[in-house]
């Protein structure tokens, strides 16, 4: 594979409402033991891609406190590295932190690299990716620029999301927002993933204070659509989750327990997703717990009753207390007797007094962390 400088834009991640106040979503914990970045650093990863630049757009020390050793996302820490950066004059001015600011303001990233193609990725779209098949298409398309699109008729998974209007030879043509009018129609999501010519991009970040201080990646996208070169655009035929709302979130990560659960994470099984390790213990499961259809990390304690939820590390669920449709973080306790359902607890929460404790499927009731109920 030809040699490439991966970019997970943070500057792209979304707002997931209550959960994203604190953090950013790419360190936002999923399915009970990851974090959004943890699938898109492992498509690197797994890509054999290992010069790896994260542009952080803010809370900083969220994003390094995941990252408790870099080298968990590289196959070789040798010859390979992993930085995170941030654009210190965008966190003073923030309508101008954009990602190509930050990169202008890091540049030693791009001119100190020796990579032939730079690819750029968001975290919000959860997906197993094979960059080196997309790599391939992109130079076969002998342009300067591509960017990878999924074909759907899915509105509600990918509402708020941009679509891409394509041609006859597969070059974009304009972005819309997706809206009620295109419900029972196909279209094009873009899913934000760019290829670029390196020498190509390190010329559109020198270049774009002339067009804009405030444009983003993807605006320079759009720019050079109307103005300049080509862009091929390059399908993806695999599953693609979106989480770019609360509701989105909690909606998506219980869709992953219906049916079959081992079966809805058949696309990551010959890719390993790489997280951080926390050396926590197994789980201990009560002589009287009862588990349906549920993702248990490694550290809780079971000895309640425990329906379609998700939990992550260090959860303790009390002999007598029942947890339904949930999603709960870690350190979360729920005591004797309390029943939860249909809702969403951040960290460090502990539910004791409130016997009944409930939202709805359409509406989950969301808890900050540190609460007592």
């Amino acid at each position: 594979m030809e040699k490439v400088l991966g970019i997970i834009d943070l500057h792209s991640d979304v707002n997931l409402g209550y959960l994203t106040e604190n953090r950013p979503q790419a360190v936002t914990t999923l399915y009970g033991r990851y974090t959004f970045i943890d699938f898109m650093l492992s498509n690197f990863t797994n890509s054999e891609i290992d010069d790896i630049a994260i542009l952080v757009k803010d809370h900083m020390k969220n994003v390094n406190k995941h990252f408790l050793t870099n080298s968990t996302y590289l196959k070789n820490s040798k010859t390979g590295f992993l930085s995170l950066v941030v654009n210190e004059n965008g966190i003073l001015n923030p309508k101008f932190n954009t990602d190509i600011n930050n990169l202008r303001e890091n540049d030693y990233l791009l001119y100190d690299n020796e990579s032939k193609y730079v690819l750029v990725a968001p975290c919000h779209f959860v997906m197993n990716a094979d960059f080196q098949q997309i790599l391939e298409k992109h130079i076969q398309s002998n342009r300067l620029c591509s960017l990878v699109y999924k074909e759907s008729d899915n509105l509600d998974m990918f509402s708020d999301c941009e679509k891409v209007t394509i041609d006859a030879v597969g070059n974009a043509q304009r972005f819309d927002l997706l809206s009620k009018k295109d419900e029972g129609k196909k279209f094009n999501v873009n899913l934000g993933i760019y290829i670029f010519e390196k020498q190509f991009f390190n010329d559109l970040v020198r270049k774009s204070h002339e067009i804009s201080e405030l444009f983003s990646i993807s605006d320079m996208i759009k720019y050079i659509v109307n103005y300049g070169e080509k862009v091929n655009c390059i399908p993806f035929d695999g599953r693609v989750t979106c989480f770019n709302s609360f509701i989105k979130y909690y909606q998506n990560s219980l869709r992953t327990l219906e049916n079959n659960c081992e079966a809805n994470f058949v696309d990551f099984k010959e890719h390993v997703v790489y997280t951080t390790t926390h050396n926590s213990r197994p789980v201990i499961y009560g002589e009287d717990c009862d588990i349906k259809n549920s993702l248990i990390a490694n550290g809780c304690s079971i000895y309640g009753k425990v329906k379609n939820s998700i939990l992550a590390r260090d959860v303790i669920i009390e002999d007598g207390a029942s947890v339904e449709n949930c999603i709960l973080f870690s350190h979360t306790v729920v005591r004797k007797g309390v029943k939860l359902k249909n809702v969403v607890s951040n960290k460090r929460v502990e539910f004791k007094s409130k016997k009944v404790v409930e939202g709805s499927k359409d509406n989950p009731l969301y808890v900050k962390a540190g609460s007592v109920i």
